[in-house]
């Protein structure tokens, strides 16, 4: 069985929304402080991965002064 790690919290509450259910979470090997979120890996998870990852991020505030 093929999986697929998310670390992007975004990208794995969109899978979830999507349907997707991931099958396991555990503390990020590379990446301490992070949580990595374990998807089963099939052509319709890569597909929503691909629309998701082409979509604007919407929401993000922009503070600076110019």
């Amino acid at each position: 069985m093929n999986q697929k790690c998310i670390r992007s919290l975004r990208i794995a509450r969109e899978l979830m929304r999507r349907g997707f259910r991931p099958i396991d979470a555990e503390p990020a090997r590379k990446s301490p402080g992070f949580i990595v979120f374990i998807f089963r890996e099939s052509d319709e998870l890569n597909a929503a991965l691909d629309e998701i990852m082409s979509e604007p991020i919407t929401g993000i505030v922009d503070n600076s002064r110019d």
